[in-house]
């Protein structure tokens, strides 16, 4: 964490939630480092990263450190002795002095260690692991740390598979023949599955990893994989009584007794495998689709839509990268906003580089499994799978797909909102305007860019970085690209470059164009179940009062503030209020609606979260990357912000 938005966060939080929480701790330095400084390191880097405060007591009181320069050699040494800490994580960075309240404290941003760094533990011994709950940094439990080193040697080994563990006591009889016999016709379609088709079960299996004889013990049966995938009810009940697998659909209907309309799950029914599993979902996955149904009778063939591809490669990911030691199983929800999938588990990999152009190792927790829907041709051993997923779904909707960790249980959870974060009118506008071809041939970035462009103006590289999710660099480079196939022109030098769609593109539409300030872009990464509305990046606020093609206009206060930039902090409180009062609406819409940088929204927002006048949508994870805000109710009583 670079100084500058290291120190910018404690400030935040010194004025507005000046609390103990899931990413933020207190120690107080009157004698020194204390010993419990690094209970809580080991929390932060075996959870969600955080921050910890010297030289703040624990009822938040500022008594700051006499010698802080001494305090961050010490940190520094200490961090780095493995006797006392198994990883260092931090470095000039992520530690520093910061002036509150006229005395000096030192920050130390303890960032997530990667999973093969996990556990972090002190004095040698693994034993002393903590996680965060809460405030609190609790001891490891066994199974804590059992689930860390599952990780940890599935990074760290390129052969280790997971899934290869040999299910004791096993045969070829806990197999559901009728699954088996499927998956065989199935995969004659595919290169691989046609070079296996003459082999009879028994060397199937062991060629797919679903079957192992172990060199060094000469034990030998079905492998977890073998019984995941093909196993029948009643072996998997009995050998895996943990495995389940649910399927839940949802209508529109506000009836809190109607919990589903529609639900699969591993009930004795069915043999309850992941192949069953699979090709039950698929369909009803697909049939939500608002594009024609063009699937072949094996569900996994090239002709099928980009959408139906995302959503067959989302599907086959969630249960190939599950971890099935887990006591928590796949899930998989179909909504009218959208289809959820969850698995049990933790990423391998920074979630921000799934979305990134940057490359990223292709890490699989299950690699049997994943060869055996190879065998199918459903995933890809590259890595090809995630941009399957999302190049996929935005050429659907425009709408990034969203993928987050969370805890107790640990889980993996992707949204594929069904929601376009820009109306259909832009596209088929800037579409018309390039050519349907040009524009089918741009992958999602570079669509994006065009997209957020507005008519007739020239906006700049910064503008473009605080909408979109991507490094700075690729932005670059692709605005590079844009200008050179001629989708851009550039005017200015430097950081002062502005770039505006080409006035041939402009022309073509005979002014019909309409201007991205009357669209309902919504930022990457903050997509997954808010309520359309008019948000207006770059600060564009020209029809704020509304006109007869575009939306109601905004309250009074909203459109005072948006237009005043001296608005006191009642009116903008007020203003902030009034937009969510009944929808959720992330830092950054609202920034965008009230032409404001949206740093100083946020500091806005959790000042009225404190005061208990916003409700925030995820209350125990106040950074939460897909943050959002409503109005709280009425009833809930006020609460001071800190002077």
């Amino acid at each position: 964490m670079a100084f500058n938005i290291l120190t910018e966060e404690v400030r935040i939080r010194y004025k507005h939630s000046w609390l103990e929480d899931d990413r933020l701790e207190f120690k107080s330095a009157k004698g020194g480092i204390p010993a419990e400084l690094w209970s809580s390191y080991s929390a932060f880097a075996n959870t969600a990263g955080g921050i910890i405060l010297l030289g703040v007591e624990d009822d938040g009181s500022i008594t700051g450190v006499k010698n802080p320069q001494k305090t961050i050699d010490t940190l520094f040494i200490t961090q780095n002795n493995p006797q006392k800490c198994s990883e260092a994580l931090c470095d000039n960075r992520h530690i520093q002095v910061i002036s509150l309240a006229g005395k000096k404290v030192v920050a130390m941003y303890v960032p997530k260690a990667e999973p093969g760094g996990r556990p972090v533990f002190l004095r040698g011994n693994e034993a002393n692991s903590y996680i965060r709950r809460g405030s609190a940094d609790v001891r490891c439990k066994k199974e804590d740390i059992t689930r860390m080193h599952r990780n940890r040697v599935v990074v760290e080994s390129p052969v280790f598979s997971l899934d290869a563990t040999i299910i004791r006591n096993s045969n070829l009889q806990d197999l559901d023949a009728a699954t088996l016999r499927k998956f065989r016709q199935r995969m004659q379609i595919t290169s691989l599955g046609e070079s296996l088709q003459d082999l009879d079960d028994a060397a199937l299996l062991t060629k797919l990893g679903g079957y192992r004889v172990d060199r060094d013990s000469g034990e030998e049966g079905i492998t977890m994989a073998g019984l995941l995938m093909f196993g029948s009810s009643d072996s998997l009940q009995e050998l895996l009584p943990h495995f389940q697998l649910d399927f839940f659909e949802y209508d529109d209907s506000t009836d809190i007794l109607k919990r589903w309309v529609d639900r699969i799950t591993t009930d004795g029914t069915w043999p309850g495998n992941l192949y069953e599993f699979f090709y039950k979902v698929l369909p009803r996955l697909n049939q939500a689709l608002k594009v024609p149904f063009k699937l072949n009778a094996d569900l996994a063939r090239d002709e099928s839509s980009p959408a139906q591809v995302a959503i067959r490669e989302a599907l086959a990911n969630a249960l190939i990268h599950a971890d099935y030691f887990e006591h928590f199983g796949v899930r998989i929800d179909l909504r009218p906003s959208g289809i959820t999938l969850t698995n049990p588990g933790s990423l391998l990999v920074d979630p921000e580089l799934l979305f990134s152009d940057q490359q990223h190792p292709s890490i699989c927790r299950n690699k049997n499994l994943q060869k055996m829907f190879q065998a199918l041709g459903i995933g890809d051993k590259a890595g090809s799978g995630i941009d399957k997923i999302v190049n996929g779904w935005m050429d659907y909707c425009i709408a990034l797909p969203q993928v987050q960790e969370l805890q107790q249980p640990d889980r993996v959870v992707w949204d594929l909102p069904f929601t376009s974060m820009i109306p259909k009118k832009r596209i088929d506008e800037v579409s018309a305007a390039i050519g349907l071809s040009a524009y089918s041939a741009l992958d999602r970035w570079d669509k994006l860019i065009l997209l957020c462009i507005p008519l007739q103006r020239a906006i700049g590289h910064s503008d473009l970085a605080g909408v979109l999710r991507l490094h700075p660099a690729d932005l670059s480079k692709r605005l590079a690209r844009l200008v050179n196939l001629g989708l851009l022109e550039p005017s200015g030098r430097g950081r002062g470059t502005k770039y505006h769609l080409p006035t041939a593109l402009s022309a073509t539409t005979n002014g019909q164009m309409s201007d991205l300030n009357a669209s309902n872009v919504r930022p990457l990464g903050q997509m997954s179940d808010l309520n359309a509305s008019n948000v207006r990046p770059l600060g564009q606020m020209s029809d704020l009062d509304g006109n007869a093609d575009s939306a109601p206009p905004f309250p009074e206060i909203v459109r005072k503030v948006a237009k005043d930039r001296k608005s006191t902090q009642q009116e903008m409180w007020d203003a902030i209020l009034t937009l969510c009062g009944d929808t959720w609406r992330t830092s950054t819409d609202i920034a965008a609606i009230l032409d404001r940088d949206v740093r100083t929204i946020r500091r806005h927002c959790d000042a009225l979260v404190f005061s208990r006048k916003l409700t925030p949508k995820h209350p125990e994870s106040p950074h939460h990357p897909m943050q959002a805000y409503c109005a709280a109710p009425a009833s809930e009583p006020p609460k001071t912000p800190p002077a």
